[in-house]
């Protein structure tokens, strides 16, 4: 019920009343009222089927006909605060934060009581995705969780805001609470890792970083496309630090310097640009391939290697370290070869440097495709040692 739908019915009968008799108006009062239900009623009815249709592009995608929509029930009952909530909500999942602090406030405005839990929760996102951060988490305040808001996401959203604010210790605390909350949601395990090691907990985020590895070992909670990241290119430190825990140099050396990119100012930019340095500085190092049983030909071991080279460059990724594979022989040429008994192609040894857990990783399946029954003669086991080693 609006006030411009009411003014021309209050017309109306005070037009009737001034010409019609005294005796007359009572017997008409109960069409007035007729008329009043059926001029509301109509208003009522056409502002919900907008409403349907509006929700029903929304759920595709097409935001911008839901807003227009929208706004064409806001004109025919523009003192409505579900309408504006509606426009609020539509705006947030178009990514339109401003829009759609504006539409909230308006509705917070026109009627305080109206989902005032649901309200507040969003126009906390929304403040803080817009920059209003401090705004943002008043408003997060002042939520209780509820059926609509779990304790889990509304302790996520502020951690998320604090951790914006240059405040790990603070953002930690709530990210611990989050995941006591819902522990089996497996992206707030990185969270508190990054929470951590931003606070400077390097021990504790390593260990932290195992369980996550542990619980997500591909890191798909990282890929959920309902996440909504605060900022928007947090989740590269996310990637970075994950990729780095699982020694993935090339994947971890990318995503700091995305990082470096996207937030040159970050509070965590000194911290970024010092690991990106030493992730360029620090060799690769990778010892040991197992062959089979027999005496290497060292001239196709060498050609093999070679070939996989290349492959290796690309496994990598972009490392911006020139890579060279030195084969030798003893203690000067550095070809060793050693008796081992051992039946099948593997990768073994110890990978501590940097990036040497990737070499591992991605040597491993093209080894497996060389065709050593070419390459070793004899019976006697055999080990080939090589290094990969930079500038």
């Amino acid at each position: 019920m609006t006030k411009r739908a009411i003014a021309p019915i209050f017309a109306l009968i005070a037009l009737v009343t001034c010409v019609a008799p005294a005796s007359a108006r009572s017997s008409k009062s109960k069409r007035h009222l007729k008329l009043w239900d059926r001029v509301l009623m109509g208003r009522y009815k056409q502002t919900e089927k907008l409403v349907r249709e509006a929700r029903k592009h929304s759920t595709r995608g097409r935001f911008r006909k839901a807003e227009a929509l929208l706004r064409r029930a806001i004109k025919i009952r523009p003192y409505a605060a579900k309408l504006r909530y509606l426009l609020g909500s539509v705006h947030l999942f178009a990514g339109s934060y401003r829009g759609c602090v504006k539409a909230l406030k308006e509705a917070r405005k026109l009627d305080k009581t109206f989902n005032k839990n649901l309200v507040a929760f969003r126009l906390g996102l929304c403040l803080s995705m817009s920059g209003s951060i401090r705004e943002g988490i008043s408003e997060y305040l002042k939520v209780h969780a509820s059926r609509w808001v779990s304790t889990s996401l509304l302790y996520w959203n502020l951690a998320d805001s604090y951790m914006a604010l240059g405040r790990p210790t603070r953002a930690l605390s709530y990210y611990q609470a989050a995941v006591r909350s819902n522990p089996g949601l497996r992206v707030l395990h990185f969270a508190v890792a990054v929470a951590m090691d931003r606070a400077g907990q390097s021990r504790s985020a390593d260990r932290q970083l195992r369980r996550a590895n542990r619980l997500d070992p591909t890191g798909a909670s990282l890929d959920d496309k309902d996440i909504v990241w605060l900022p928007s290119y947090d989740h590269l430190y996310y990637r970075a630090l994950r990729a780095q825990s699982l020694h993935l140099r090339g994947k971890a050396l990318q995503y700091w310097q995305r990082f470096m990119k996207a937030a040159p100012r970050s509070p965590w930019s000194y911290v970024v640009s010092r690991r990106v340095k030493a992730l360029r500085l620090a060799p690769f190092e990778a010892k040991g391939i197992s062959l089979d049983k027999g005496a290497a030909d060292l001239k196709l071991v060498a050609a093999e290697l070679t070939k996989l080279h290349g492959r290796l460059r690309r496994c990598l990724g972009t490392t911006q370290v020139p890579l060279k594979l030195s084969l030798m022989r003893g203690a000067r040429l550095g070809l060793l070869l050693t008796r081992r008994s051992l039946s099948r192609v593997t990768v073994i040894g110890r990978f501590g440097a940097p990036g040497g857990g990737q070499v591992a990783s991605c040597l491993g399946a093209p080894l497996r495709k060389v065709p050593w029954s070419r390459i070793i003669k004899g019976s006697s086991p055999v080990s080939l040692s090589f290094s990969l080693v930079g500038p």
